[in-house]
Formats: structure tokens, C-alpha cells, sequence
């Protein structure tokens, strides 16, 4: 997805930059340490853990090669498989995602460069760990943004102004359009539980209930939200905002609202990723540091800060059991990168994954 190390996060930063030149509004006020050896699962928290995630399957997208590959391996960091995706062409790095939905579903969007006439784009959709590919559909434009639901239906941005629903067997199932009172292009997407759709252009959101093909709750664009680069939402359907740009914070919208409740700013510096898990305790990736902090329910003060085991991080998720999973894009190109994994209420990795990866800019886990 990036040319070099970060460069998802500078392609981020890049587009909200547009967005924040034409607002004076702002969005809050306001060194690593050396990487963990690769290690097998250790004792203490993450042992207990284990038992619940023992089914679980991580999948890393590495693109620091000549092709865009899934690593995928089991809770134990075993690696099971490599899915080769495409060839990596100049400049188009960032058209390769992956995400995981219900029943264990993988999902991959890459772009297509098999000749002249050809479709821009593929998506692709595996079970069983990837062992399988079930389905192949074919793209009519290449666009970054990929995200999917519990109930195994997959959301990608299809056209201009238009996001697609894929179900299982990788058919179109709706269109959605989302121009709307000057809404601009689509930077991030994400949906809830319940299987409604938010998408955002860094200066407005837009979220869509299930078949729905207009939205059921819009924040004004070039409103309250500014350079926002990720959303994720809570078991209540609060919304937060990573806002990347030096000096933002994490906005959080209570549903329906269209001015945030709160501003989170403290251990928050230039956050590019937001992730709520099934506690609503949040996580937020900055990339000044860089650090992850991780937030309890309804609080604004983190209660744990991550820097150890930290190396060009551009990719956070969480698990069932609350483990923590970070992508280390590392130089890509040079056969390096790790996936890092903590164990609930610690600061040091509990296991690092390093075999099969070049790379790393997104990670994922099994539903």
C-alpha cells in the first residue's frame, strides 16, 4: 500500500491536508523503543487469554515486495499460508487492502494491471484460514478503502461518490451514494454491529443503515469534523474521529449528533487510526512518537501508552479477548516488518511476529 515505510500515513496526511486548508476550524487543542525479539507465546495475561483466542487467524498485507501478499497465520504466530495478490506497480501501492468480516470471511482488493481493456481492480473473497478462495469480482475503479461487517458483507468505494455492498458470495448488493451537501472524496469507512455503513471525507461523515442507499444521520461537511482520517464506532453508536494533523485529537459524536460531545486530546499526537473493541475501550494510533494509548470506556484520560515493540507502525486491531495486534511497516523492501501483539493491560509485546513479512501495512483477525 506504501512505497516506504509510513507512506500510507504521509498518503493520509496528504489528503486531509486538502481538507483542512479550506477550514480554519480546529479538530482538538493540544522514541520507540527497540523492537521485541520474535517470541512464542509467553506466560502471565497472554496465557490466559489464549484459551479464547485460540481459534483466531491473523492476517497481515505486506507490499514491500514485488507483490502485494497475505500472510496468514494461527494464534500461536505459526505461519499457515502466503496469498499472493498482484504485482506492485509504481504509484499504486495504496489500491491494496484486506479486511476480515463474519463467519471468518477474508476479503482482498487489489488493482489489476493484466492488460489494456481490463477492469481496474479485483476483489476476492477466501475461507477456511485462505485456504480457499470462494469468489473473484471484478472492479470498475481502483480506490483504497475496504471494510466489512459481522454478518460477512464487504464495503468498498466503487465509483465517485459511491460505495458498493458485496455479500458473501463476493455480488453487488447495493449501491450507496454519499455526494451530499458538499460532501467530498471518501478518506475513511467503517461500519458498527448492527451493520450500519459511516464513511468520511476528513470534514463530515455520513452513516447508512443496513440497505439503506441514503444516509439515516449526516454531520455537515466542513463542519466540526476536520482532517479526520479514521472513524470507528461504539456497542452505542458513538462515533470517533482520528483528526491527523498536528495538534488534533480523537472527536467523539454521540449518535445523531452533529457537533462532537467531547475532544480527547491528552496522550493523543497526530492520531491516524481509531479502534473501539467490545468493551468500547478505544485505541489510538499516533504516529508522532509513535505510540499506541489505549482509553477505557467513556474516558478521556489513556490508561495505558504503548511505545516498546513499535517500528513504523501503521495498523492497529483488537481481538475478542481485548489482545492487541500492531503492523511494524519497518523499511519495506528489505524483508522486515513485524506484527506485535499485547496481551491486555501490558505495554510490552507478548509475542512478535516476524516470518513471512515485508512490509506490514495493515493487520487483521478472525471474527
Amino acid at each position: 500500500m506504501f512505497r516506504s515505510a509510513l507512506s500510507f500515513t504521509k498518503s493520509m496526511l496528504a489528503s486531509v491536508a486538502i481538507l483542512a486548508s479550506v477550514s480554519l476550524a480546529s479538530c482538538g487543542g493540544q522514541s520507540a523503543s527497540p523492537m521485541a525479539p520474535a517470541i512464542g507465546p509467553a506466560g502471565g495475561a497472554y496465557m490466559q487469554s489464549q484459551e479464547k483466542v485460540e481459534k483466531e487467524t491473523i492476517y497481515a498485507l505486506s507490499i514491500g515486495g514485488a507483490n502485494g501478499t497475505i500472510s496468514v497465520y494461527n494464534a500461536g504466530g505459526r505461519l499457515l499460508r502466503s496469498i499472493t495478490l498482484a504485482q506492485i506497480q509504481a504509484n499504486d501501492q495504496s489500491f491494496f487492502n484486506i479486511s476480515v468480516g463474519g463467519a471468518g470471511l477474508l476479503y482482498a482488493q487489489y488493482p489489476d494491471f493484466k492488460g489494456y481493456g481490463r477492469p481496474p481492480g479485483t476483489l476476492e473473497i477466501f475461507k477456511n484460514q485462505g485456504a480457499k478462495k470462494t469468489a473473484s469480482t471484478q472492479l470498475k475503479s481502483r480506490y483504497l478503502l475496504l471494510t466489512s461487517d459481522s454478518k460477512g458483507n464487504a464495503y468498498n468505494i466503487c465509483a465517485n461518490f459511491v460505495a458498493c455492498e458485496y455479500n458473501k458470495a463476493g455480488s453487488r448488493t447495493r449501491r450507496i451514494y454519499y455526494r451530499h451537501s458538499g460532501f467530498g472524496t471518501a478518506v475513511a469507512m467503517a461500519t458498527d454491529s448492527k451493520g450500519d455503513l459511516g464513511i468520511t471525507d476528513g470534514s463530515g461523515a455520513l452513516i447508512f443503515a443496513p440497505k439503506e442507499t441514503g444516509p439515516t444521520w449526516e454531520i455537515p461537511a466542513n463542519g466540526d469534523i476536520n482532517a479526520a482520517t479514521s472513524l470507528a464506532f461504539d456497542s452505542t453508536n458513538d462515533i470517533y474521529f482520528a483528526c491527523a494533523l498536528p495538534g488534533g485529537g480523537v472527536q467523539v459524536f454521540t449518535l445523531g449528533a452533529n457537533s462532537p460531545t467531547r475532544i480527547i486530546t491528552e496522550g493523543v499526537s497526530t492520531p491516524i487510526q481509531v479502534v473501539v473493541d467490545g468493551a468500547d475501550n478505544l485505541y489510538v494510533l499516533n504516529s508522532k512518537g509513535p505510540s499506541v494509548t489505549e482509553y477505557a470506556s467513556g474516558q478521556s484520560a489513556p490508561e495505558r501508552t504503548i511505545t516498546a515493540g513499535l517500528d513504523d507502525p501503521s495498523y492497529i486491531t483488537v481481538d475478542a479477548a481485548g489482545n492487541l495486534y500492531v503492523a511494524n511497516a519497518a523499511s519495506q523492501g528489505s524483508g522486515t516488518g513485524s506484527i506485535s501483539i499485547y496481551s491486555p493491560n501490558t505495554t510490552e509485546p507478548t509475542q512478535t511476529i516476524t516470518s513471512g513479512l515485508d512490509g506490514p501495512i495493515v493487520v487483521q483477525v478472525s471474527r
